[in-house]
């Protein structure tokens, strides 16, 4: 029955099943999240994600994620860079994107800075073109060369990839909406069409102290609750719940799900929980979670999602000191705290 399940899964990639890959901790890879976050933190900093979808099947859903930013100060801007891997299926089909981001500051009032980005990229998907095995194979027991004309239609396929967003925060809140697949390229990997639906994202978050009186000396445990919804085509998906920052353990939980909409099968549209917990050392942070699903595909699929992030925070020595610069307070999972 597995077998099954990733074959299919599979064809669903080939032929146009197309929607972006999540993250759990999505606070935990910023840029990915949106690209108005390039250059937000305190020191520049260095991002790794890595996501594990249903590893109970014989070829797991693999993503990988890395990102770099740098804040430039003197000129009000940030400057990122961020690149994603994704590995789908038994043919391992691969999808690698690598994107430059430009974000500029603007203060609009005091205690209220609003930050627009761009991220411009490149994409590349292929896939191993021996692992695939076609119907007249089928019919012959395998072992043979596939005569199917449609292999001569098949072609590694490469596209450009424009995205924007926006972020406006306080010290205590933040508001951020994001488009992605502005352009609406073209990702098929056979002769014809099959265009990339833009991608829309919002998401709201605040941070929160629980214990106002700490001992001197300690930093005070906060609260930092945050939604994250997004659309793409027919799809839509909404994330919701908290972390509590206590330093150095973190620890979360959020849902993924609309539950007021159908899911198309009799049932609710939800997805999983997601538990979370992280822990801070030094300039470094490590997240874990896990996804406990709840979608009726899970039942075929099996075995949830693992997500790692590791974050590290740095200082380049020649940047410029000399202007202050108003900090954004970023969830838990990121080293944003700035007190």
């Amino acid at each position: 029955m597995k077998k099954i399940a990733a074959i299919t899964l599979t064809i669903f990639s080939l032929t146009g099943f197309a929607q972006d890959a999540q993250y759990s901790q999505f606070y935990a890879n910023p840029l990915y999240l949106n690209p108005a976050f390039a250059g937000t933190g305190h020191n520049s900093r260095i991002a790794l994600n890595h996501r594990i979808l249903w590893p109970s099947l014989p070829q797991a859903f693999r993503i990988y994620s890395l990102s770099i930013d740098y804040s430039a100060d003197a000129y009000n801007s940030g400057f990122g860079f961020i690149m994603n891997t994704e590995s789908e299926g038994t043919v391992d089909l691969q999808t690698t994107s690598g994107s430059f981001i430009y974000s500029y500051q603007l203060v609009l009032h005091e205690g209220l800075v609003l930050r627009p980005a761009m991220k411009f990229g490149h994409v590349i998907r292929s896939f191993d073109q021996s692992k695939l095995i076609l119907g007249d194979q089928l019919d012959f027991g395998g072992g043979i060369t596939s005569q199917d004309p449609g292999l001569r239609s098949l072609k590694l396929q490469n596209y450009w990839d424009i995205g924007t967003g926006i972020l406006v925060f306080t010290p205590k809140y933040w508001f951020g909406l994001a488009i992605d697949h502005i352009n609406r390229p073209n990702r098929s990997l056979l002769k014809g069409e099959d265009n990339l639906s833009v991608r829309y994202s919002a998401h709201i978050g605040g941070r929160f102290t629980l214990m106002k009186n700490a001992p001197t000396g300690t930093v005070p445990a906060t609260i930092a609750p945050g939604a994250l919804y997004k659309r793409q085509g027919n799809f839509q998906q909404l994330d919701v719940g908290a972390s509590v920052h206590m330093q150095p353990l973190v620890i979360g939980a959020y849902y993924r799900g609309i539950p007021f909409l159908s899911d198309g099968f009799g049932g609710i549209s939800q997805d999983a929980i997601i538990v979370q917990v992280g822990l801070e050392y030094a300039n470094a942070e490590f997240g874990y979670s896990f996804d406990v699903q709840l979608s009726q595909l899970d039942i075929v699929s099996g075995g949830g999602a693992h997500e790692f992030s590791l974050q590290y925070n740095f200082h380049i020595p020649w940047r410029n000191r000399n202007k202050p610069k108003k900090k954004l307070h970023c969830p838990a999972f990121l080293h944003g705290l700035y007190n």
